[in-house]
């Protein structure tokens, strides 16, 4: 039960509805795909250009090649 309060005292401290490791996490990510391109295939979805790295989106199957 401490422990309960103690999250919720931390919670109350937070600045936004983010946990702030969360938040770091998302800093991190947004700051590498400032480097990205992003152009539109036709079709099937998006194409995503990080430096040497393609990866393909595939909007109607909802899948990337960055995850297979």
């Amino acid at each position: 039960m401490d422990r309960n309060v103690e999250m919720r005292k931390f919670v109350d401290t937070w600045i936004s509805d983010i946990s702030p490791m969360a938040f770091l996490v998302l800093e991190e990510n947004k700051n590498m795909t400032r480097n990205c391109t992003v152009r539109f295939n036709g079709q099937i979805g998006y194409g995503i250009l990080d430096g040497p790295y393609r990866h393909i989106v595939d909007i109607r199957a909802r899948t990337c090649t960055c995850r297979s």
